[in-house]
């Protein structure tokens, strides 16, 4: 048994044991009643799910972060000859039936062009970002475009986004994305800030990244601190609803130890960075929030955690806390008519 990877297993997961099996709630598909079962044995596992099946030393690697080295030390006693080697397992291949843009027949790529040329996404920029389709596949990713995400050269994660009114719109490979960071090889050719976004058309759209989601893990930034450094900031540009959890990634990035610039744009002529055509329409159209602006954060706190309604009940909520952020520990001491402002009518600068 292996009895040190056990022991990881159970510090992280809500497990039940049944001899050798370990069964736990799929970390893939959101499973609630433990479907996935872990052999702690022989080092393998599934998800009677969705299908997730990675050997031990694959999921220390995807779960826990560990090293590729770290992980084969953890279950160095464990045999792979029955299933495919380490390398093969954390190897991700784009969906079978896949056709890229300049191998597709004329009537398929007329319709493809046309549907991104309406989002303004040019036939060179999508043989550039190797956009494709899943033509012959069969299966939920038939008739999709699929537009893959590279790091340094490597296919690390890919993403199906329905064509023909398919539901769900956006489809996930059964592979962890809190690592993923969409646009990644772009950015040692970007200068003056590094721009983040949720989806990829966005980041096209403003030459930035995507963290494919509202929420940016410390995987993620740890992956773009240089470049952060290089540049001297960084701009979080996220959809017109979700001006709450930009400030809640700023927050996680300033925990972080970031000491550059950041800000906040918060969108006010489109719902998101994907509707105009560059990072000077965006910032044309938005309310740009200087982050590091002690006096500009709170105003901004205050903004997204209650609205002009919701200022005394903040006040007296954050009165008697010691643990929170400065700039939510000032919001007691500010006097209620300064805070009682309208917004909307006062634009920073």
């Amino acid at each position: 048994m292996l009895v040190k990877f056990a022991k990881i297993l159970v510090s992280k997961f809500d497990v039940k044991i049944e001899g050798n099996e370990y069964r736990m709630n799929c970390p893939m598909c959101g499973d609630t009643k433990k479907h996935f079962s872990f052999n702690v044995e022989k080092g393998i596992s599934n998800c009677f799910r969705c299908g997730y099946r990675p050997n031990a030393v694959v999921f220390l690697v995807e779960q826990f972060g560990f090293s590729l080295d770290e992980a084969k030390d953890i279950v160095s006693n464990i045999g792979f000859s029955k299933t495919k080697t380490i390398e093969e397992s954390l190897k991700i291949d784009l969906p079978d039936g896949f056709v890229g843009i300049k191998e597709m027949n004329s009537v398929y790529k007329d319709y493809v062009l046309s549907w991104l040329g309406e989002r303004g996404v040019s036939e060179e920029e999508a043989e550039e970002l190797r956009l494709g389709v899943v033509l012959n596949g069969e299966g939920d990713w038939k008739g999709r475009l699929i537009i893959p995400c590279w790091e340094e050269g490597k296919l690390v994660y890919f993403i199906g986004r329905a064509l023909f009114r398919q539901e769900p719109r956006y489809l996930y490979p059964p592979f962890p994305k809190k690592g993923v960071v969409w646009g990644y090889d772009n950015l040692k050719k970007e200068d003056g800030e590094v721009c983040i976004c949720e989806g990829w058309l966005d980041a096209h759209k403003v030459s930035g990244i995507a963290v494919l989601g509202q929420q940016m893990s410390k995987m993620q930034w740890e992956k773009i601190r240089e470049e952060v450094r290089r540049v001297g900031k960084v701009s979080i540009i996220l959809d017109k609803d979700a001006l709450s959890a930009a400030v809640k990634m700023a927050d996680a990035i300033l925990s972080w130890g970031c000491k550059e610039v950041i800000e906040i744009y918060e969108l006010e002529g489109c719902k998101d960075p994907g509707e105009c055509l560059n990072r000077d329409e965006v910032r044309e159209k938005s309310m740009v929030w200087k982050y590091n602006n002690f006096r500009e954060r709170v105003k901004l706190k205050l903004k997204t955690q209650g609205g002009k309604n919701g200022f005394r009940t903040i006040e007296e909520r954050l009165r008697g806390s010691s643990k929170n952020d400065p700039s939510n520990r000032v919001l007691a001491t500010v006097k209620f008519n300064e805070l009682n402002q309208d917004f909307a009518s006062k634009r920073p600068v």
